[in-house]
């Protein structure tokens, strides 16, 4: 066999070219994959180290994802908690808004009275308004005439005053008058008491003298009884 595998190529020289360059082709490949796979075993080695310390890295991010997930739990359940707080929070804050929307409803209900009521008000502080211009004219009236009326009283009050006076000169004047009269009349009683008791002296006398002797007696003793009871002169006139 081979003898007859020399003899082949000794016969077919091209053959043999051929191969020996597939040959060779073939050596320059094994050679390159030889090279290839130390190069890929190298970056195995460099791989498998990287991958080493990627492990390492991931188990330190799966224990601190771990942690994570621990750290989660517990803040979902105070999350929970805290969403159930805050739905109880919610309930009673829908109960208040509840309560002050019926609040709200009864102040809207208020307000609109209360405006209703305003209403009214200020159509009374615009009567009152009027009455209070009527009477501010009134009253402008009434100083008017109570203006006029001072100048009035003050008019009678100096007239007044000059009446007193005149009265009083008057009464002064009577007083004096009176006084006067009343001297007067005292002097013209004492002279009318003087001169009746002249006359009367004398009327006692001539009757005296007409009367005989024996009863000369009588008519000084009648004329002594005469004397004595003749009132005294007149008081002065009241």
């Amino acid at each position: 066999m081979p003898e007859a595998i020399t003899e082949l190529m000794l016969s077919r020289t091209d053959l043999m070219a051929g191969l020996m360059v597939v040959f060779f082709i073939s050596a320059i490949v094994l050679a390159g994959l030889l090279a290839k796979s130390t190069a890929a075993r190298r970056e195995v080695a460099r791989d498998a180290g990287e991958l080493k310390a990627v492990k390492a890295v991931l188990e330190k991010q799966l224990n601190a994802t771990e942690h994570d997930q621990a750290l989660g739990a517990q803040r979902a359940e105070q999350l929970e908690y805290a969403v159930a707080e805050q739905r109880e929070k919610n309930a009673r804050m829908e109960r208040d808004m509840e309560r002050w929307r019926q609040r709200a409803t009864g102040l809207e209900n208020r307000v609109a009275a209360l405006e209703s009521d305003l209403e009214g008000r200020k159509q009374r502080i615009g009567q009152l308004e009027g009455e209070r211009q009527s009477l501010h004219t009134k009253a402008d009236n009434l100083a008017r005439e109570l203006g006029e009326a001072r100048v009035a009283l003050r008019e009678q009050e100096v007239t007044l005053d000059k009446e007193r006076r005149s009265t009083t000169e008057k009464l002064e004047l009577l007083e004096r008058n009176r006084d006067a009269l009343k001297q007067e009349f005292e002097n013209l009683a004492n002279k009318i008491f003087e001169q009746k008791s002249e006359r009367f002296s004398q009327q006692s006398r001539h009757l005296a003298e007409s009367v005989p002797g024996p009863a000369s007696g009588l008519p000084e003793a009648s004329g002594g009884c005469l004397h004595h009871g003749n009132p005294g002169p007149p008081g002065p006139a009241q």
